[in-house]
């Protein structure tokens, strides 16, 4: 017999048609997960940015309570408390948390300092 059947064309094209789909499925997971990678890459600068900002200001200035802002769509949301047993009026925790959203879901990420009088 020469040449290929109607039915060896036909089962050669399900399985192009499966890989590429598999394929294709790869590539919308992968996309998503560097899409969350740079997502969390963000919300590590963005803490990093108000850390270094509460650093720079006067020790006096950093009043212990509950602080907010958002960025870009990104909301940080930061506490300020004493630290130590019993409290230290000289160091402070710095509690942090950024949320961004992502398709379908809100992402978070936490952060912690302390910071001290100069």
């Amino acid at each position: 017999m020469k040449g290929l059947t109607l039915i060896e064309l036909m089962v050669a094209l399900i399985i192009i048609a499966v890989a590429l789909m598999a394929l294709a499925q790869s590539r919308v997971t992968s996309d998503a997960i560097a899409f969350g990678a740079s997502q969390s890459r963000n919300a590590t600068a963005l803490a990093q940015d108000l850390f270094e900002d509460l650093r720079n200001r006067p020790f006096d200035s950093l009043i212990p309570g509950t602080y907010s802002d958002q960025i870009g769509g990104v909301t940080r949301t930061w506490t300020i408390i004493p630290d130590g047993h019993p409290p230290d009026p000289d160091l402070l925790l710095i509690n942090l948390t950024i949320q961004w959203p992502e398709p379908g879901r809100i992402r978070s990420a936490n952060f912690t300092t302390h910071i001290t009088r100069r």
